[in-house]
């Protein structure tokens, strides 16, 4: 996208969210798109978040995948398969399905920004599996922000497990 007048620099940084989705999120239709494009935008908006990707890892031995993301991605390391694979494994070891790692945590060196590492979440999201018995699809929410934890509220963190809790019908 366009950067705008000179003038705007980092404050101004909400208008360089990007968005990305993938051709494996399209290929459920609109209805899922619009779904996680709504959750994102909206934990985005009205929380510390400045970043929110979703990670699938589709069970079938291939690396994990982003299936969303939206954020402000420059300047983020190209390891991000590396990345996805820490967030899916680290989530899926916890025992809540919510956990906050440090910024030096390989999912969160390579899924975010610098900018984007001062707090970051993982939210494990529990989707039906796809049917087939090739093995069981893991999905998770990673919320990056440039605030610390306790820019959260309690009401934040809660909502981030309901949200995934709705992303779970799109996926």
């Amino acid at each position: 996208g366009d950067a705008g007048p000179a003038g705007t620099s980092a404050a101004a940084s909400s208008a360089n969210l990007e968005q990305r989705i993938a051709p494996s999120l399209m290929d459920r239709g609109d209805e899922a798109v619009d779904s996680i494009k709504w959750i994102a935008a909206t934990y985005v908006a009205l929380t510390p978040a400045s970043h929110v990707i979703v990670v699938a890892d589709t069970g079938e031995g291939t690396e994990p995948t982003l299936l969303y993301e939206l954020g402000d991605f420059e300047n983020r390391s190209s390891e991000i398969e590396t990345g996805a694979k820490a967030a899916i494994d680290e989530v899926y070891k916890s025992k809540g399905g919510r956990i906050s790692l440090p910024a030096d945590h390989p999912a969160a060196m390579n899924l975010l920004p610098e900018s984007g590492r001062r707090c970051v979440l993982l939210q494990r999201i529990s989707a039906a599996s796809s049917g087939d018995a090739s093995g069981v699809r893991r999905l998770c929410m990673v919320v990056g922000s440039n605030q610390l934890l306790q820019a959260f509220t309690k009401n934040d963190l809660r909502w981030l497990g309901r949200l995934a809790q709705y992303s779970e019908k799109a996926l």
